[in-house]
C-alpha cells in the first residue's frame, strides 16, 4: 500500500493508516489481503474525493487523479480477491485418462448406476 514511512503516508494528510483502522479491517473481513487492500483503496478513494484540486500559477493538484487511481485500484484487488484477476485461479475442463476411462463416460456424476463390465474391484467385491 505504500504507507509504511510515520507522517508520510498516503492519504490526503500524509498520515498513515492506524493500527487499529487495519485491525478494523482484519476482524471485518478476515486475513484475505487482498480483500482488506481493496477495503483500504476504497478508504483512500473516499478521503481523497473530499480535497478540491487546485492550481496557482505553474503549480497544481489534481485530486480526483488519485481518487479514480484508488477505486481502480481497489476493483483490482477485488479482482485477485475473487480470483478473477491477473494471477487469480483457473478453471479447465477434466478428461478421464486411466486405464478405466472406456468404461466411464466423462461426465459421469452418479457412480451407481455405471455398469463397470468386469473391472477388478468388481470382481473381488470392493
Amino acid at each position: 500500500m505504500g504507507d509504511t514511512v510515520e507522517n508520510s503516508g498516503i492519504q490526503p494528510n500524509s498520515g498513515n493508516f492506524q493500527d487499529e483502522e487495519i485491525l478494523q479491517l482484519i476482524a471485518e473481513f478476515g486475513e484475505d489481503l487482498y480483500t482488506i487492500c481493496a477495503e483500504m483503496c476504497d478508504l483512500l478513494a473516499t478521503r481523497w474525493a473530499g480535497v478540491p484540486s487546485f492550481h496557482t500559477g505553474p503549480v497544481s493538484e489534481q485530486t480526483q487523479n488519485l481518487y479514480e487511481y484508488y477505486l481502480k485500484r481497489a476493483e483490482e484487488y477485488r479482482m485477485k480477491a475473487d480470483g478473477l484477476g491477473q494471477n487469480g485461479a483457473t478453471s479447465v475442463g477434466i478428461r478421464r485418462a486411466d486405464g478405466y476411462s472406456v468404461n466411464i463416460p466423462n461426465d459421469a456424476t452418479d457412480f451407481d448406476d455405471l455398469d463397470y463390465g468386469g473391472l477388478p474391484w468388481t470382481q473381488s467385491g470392493l
